[in-house]
C-alpha cells in the first residue's frame, strides 16, 4: 500500500510506503524542464487497477502549462491531457468504474469531464465561484463551492438535477466519498507479486509493475533490490534543497527536496561521515527563520543546529569540517 501526494513547494509528486518499518519515500515526477513535468502540482487521484496516476497542475510562469496530466503511477509516461482554459484549476477525481476524470477550475466556475486519452471534454456544471473539491459516487458527482459555502450534488453524467446538501459551511476545501470502486478488480501487478521488491512496488498498467527506490537509493542490476547512492549534487533555489545524482545518465533525484514556509537557503553543505546536509535560512522580515539546520537525504534528522545570536543580516555562508 502507497501514499502518492502533490508538493507545490518542491514541484514534485511523491510516493510513501505505507506499510512496513521504514516509509520508504520516492520523488516520481519533478520539473525537469518537460511541459510534461510538474509545476505545480495540486490534485491527485490514481486508479491502482489500471496503473494509472492523474494529477491537476497550476503551471508555472517558466514553461509548464496548467493542465490535467497522467502517467503511470511509477512516474513514467507523463502525458499532458487537457491544457486549454483550465487557469486556477484545482481538483480532480476519476470514476474508476466509466473511466472518465472530473475536474475543477475557479477561472471558468466550471466543473468538466473528459477521458483518460485526452478525448471527449465536457463541460458538466457552471455558473460556480470557486470550485474546489469533486467526488464521484455511483451516478452521482459531489463537488465543493468555497465562496458560495455549498456542497452539492448532480447527475455525473449531465449535470441535471442539481441539489444542494449543505449550505452556509464556510472553509470548505477538498470532500471525498468513503467508497472503494471494484468493479474494475481489486489486484494489479504490485497485488500479485507481494514481496517481490526491496523497497517499493509501484503498479504499472496492463498488470506489471516496477521495483522502485526511495530518494537517495539506486536500483541494483537485479531490478528489486536497493543501494544507496555514493556522489551526488545538492543545490539550492532558495525555496527548496534539491540533490541529484552523479551516477548513471538519468541523473535522478538522490534526496528528498527540503522546503517549506520560511525557507529561504542561501548557503549549503555536506558532511559525507554523517550524511547530514547543513544550510543556513536568512530573512530580513521574520528574525524566527534565520539559522543554521541540517537533515538526512532521506527526509530523517532535521534539526535546527543555530537560532539564536544572528545579527539582522543572517548567516551568509557555511563551511563544514569533515575531518
Amino acid at each position: 500500500e502507497n501514499l502518492y501526494y502533490t508538493n507545490p513547494a518542491t514541484q514534485s509528486i511523491e510516493v510513501l510506503r505505507l506499510r512496513g518499518e521504514v516509509q520508504y519515500r520516492k520523488t516520481l515526477i519533478t520539473n525537469n524542464g518537460s511541459p510534461t513535468g510538474a509545476g505545480s502540482p495540486v490534485g491527485i487521484a490514481v486508479d491502482p487497477a489500471r496503473g494509472k496516476l492523474y494529477w491537476t497542475d497550476q503551471g508555472t510562469e517558466s514553461g509548464i502549462p496548467a493542465k490535467v496530466a497522467s502517467a503511470d503511477m511509477d512516474g513514467m509516461n507523463p502525458v499532458n491531457l487537457f491544457t486549454n482554459n483550465v487557469d486556477h484549476i484545482e481538483f480532480l477525481t476519476v470514476d474508476i468504474k466509466e473511466n472518465k476524470l472530473y475536474w475543477a477550475v475557479t477561472s471558468t466556475g466550471k466543473i468538466e469531464r473528459g477521458d483518460p486519452d485526452g478525448s471527449n471534454r465536457i463541460t458538466i456544471v457552471t455558473g460556480l465561484s470557486h470550485p474546489w473539491g469533486v467526488a464521484v459516487y455511483q451516478n452521482y458527482l459531489y463537488f465543493t463551492d468555497r465562496d458560495f459555502e455549498v456542497i452539492e450534488q448532480v447527475d455525473k453524467s449531465t449535470g441535471a438535477n442539481r441539489v444542494v446538501l449543505r449550505d452556509n459551511v464556510s472553509g470548505l476545501r477538498v470532500l471525498k466519498v468513503h467508497f472503494r470502486e471494484t468493479s474494475v478488480g481489486t489486484s494489479n501487478g504490485c497485488a500479485d507479486n507481494v514481496g517481490m521488491c526491496d523497497q517499493l512496488c509501484l503498479p504499472r498498467p496492463q498488470g506489471l509493475f516496477t521495483c522502485a527506490c526511495a530518494t537517495g537509493f539506486k536500483l541494483n542490476s537485479d531490478n528489486r533490490t536497493c543501494s544507496p547512492y555514493q556522489s551526488y549534487v545538492v543545490i539550492s533555489t532558495l525555496s527548496a534543497i534539491k540533490g541529484f545524482s552523479l551516477e548513471g545518465s538519468d541523473h535522478s533525484e538522490a534526496m528528498v527536496p527540503v522546503a517549506g514556509r520560511g525557507r529561504n537557503a542561501l548557503h549549503i553543505d555536506v558532511h559525507m561521515a554523517s550524511g547530514f546536509i547543513y544550510w543556513c535560512d536568512f530573512s530580513s522580515t521574520v528574525a524566527i527563520q534565520n539559522g543554521v539546520r541540517r537533515i538526512k537525504p532521506d527526509g530523517s534528522g532535521l534539526h535546527s543546529v543555530v537560532t539564536s545570536g544572528i545579527g539582522r543580516n543572517g548567516i551568509r555562508g557555511i563551511a563544514v569540517d569533515w575531518a
